[in-house]
């Protein structure tokens, strides 16, 4: 396995630990698997460093905090259903 995929690989079983043990706890939603919650939790802040490293003047530790606040958000209070 590459380096980089094994680095993935590793972050997201932590998101997917983390993620459990909040949905058991109460602190996060439950309505999704956690391995999927993760995969958009770490793909969220995956945008933000890729935006920065396709624009240098991108304020990274800024958009890095944006996104992870968005991403607790998200996380933390359950959405309405969109109807189709």
């Amino acid at each position: 396995m590459p380096a980089a995929t094994a680095y993935l690989s590793r972050i997201r079983q932590l998101f997917v630990a983390l993620i459990a043990q909040a949905q058991k706890s109460g602190e996060f939603r439950d309505d999704y698997e956690p391995a999927f919650l993760a995969q958009m939790a770490v793909g969220m802040l995956n945008s933000s460093i890729t935006r920065w490293l396709a624009d240098a003047e991108h304020p990274v530790k800024q958009g890095l905090v944006e996104a992870t606040e968005f991403v607790l958000n998200v996380l933390s209070r359950k959405s309405v259903p969109i109807e189709s």
